[in-house]
């Protein structure tokens, strides 16, 4: 098997050609990403074509798999070198949900940070079983300009700040992320436990996966979500009980 590289033009189509074919075991859906945040072959830009493809049932479909390119190193951006960044999170999250191929581009041994955020219980969980994984919702001002290379860019001053919300199935539970890809802080919401998926009447333990924290029983409502930083992710387990 060989990995197509057809860049930031694939499209949900042509990926589904290849897995109707099997023409690879995985292939490129973005341009060469190094880590950076905005336009062509930014993070922001991927949360979408990586929300794309996941919608389109395409991760895993026939032994293939949408690739996200490589994971980068550490920016130079944590305030200790053990401590992931927000950006970070999002990014390891985002390649978990959306189970794209994680080849790490940095120099081994990884530093702890990175080898903490590839070997995270939960993003194992998501990348190996992850089931129907997808945005079921976009909240907020997720409205981008575009330009002549394909590039599409949420203005800096949009407000609201786009969130980009994915639930997924795995081990008998759910996992639902929220992904702040703006440039504002969210403001405290509150999730449905219907509009993640949950069976109607069904009591579920939340765990705040990030902040390793127990919240408690929710059964047949909604939960408090606070703010998200700007590049930030909130991300929960909901095991029924």
């Amino acid at each position: 098997r060989v990995s197509l590289s057809p860049g930031g033009e694939a499209h949900p189509d042509r990926g589904a050609a290849v897995a109707a074919r099997g023409w690879a075991t995985m292939y490129r859906v973005v341009t060469d990403f190094h880590g950076t945040w905005y336009g062509w072959g930014g993070l922001q830009q991927m949360a979408f074509i990586a929300g794309n493809f996941s919608a389109a049932r395409l991760a895993g479909a026939n032994g293939t798999w949408p690739d996200l390119d490589m994971l980068p190193p550490p920016d130079g951006a944590r305030d200790s070198p053990d401590a992931p960044t927000d950006k970070e999170r999002l990014m390891y999250s985002l390649y978990a949900l959306a189970r794209s191929p994680r080849m790490y581009a940095g120099t081994l041994p990884a530093d702890a940070g990175s080898l903490g955020l590839l070997a995270h219980p939960t993003l194992e969980a998501l990348h190996a079983r992850g089931d129907a994984a997808a945005p079921y919702a976009y909240a907020g001002n997720c409205s981008c300009e575009g330009d002549a290379t394909g590039s599409c860019t949420i203005p800096r001053d949009a407000f609201p700040p786009c969130v980009a919300r994915w639930s997924a199935a795995v081990d008998g539970a759910r996992v639902v992320a929220w992904l702040n890809i703006g440039e504002n802080a969210s403001a405290p919401d509150a999730l449905a436990l219907a509009d993640a998926g949950v069976p109607a009447g069904a009591a579920v333990a939340v765990t705040d996966v990030w902040a390793n924290q127990t919240l408690g029983v929710v059964a047949n409502g909604s939960f408090a979500v606070p703010s998200i930083p700007p590049h930030g992710v909130r991300m929960y387990t909901l095991t029924p009980v």
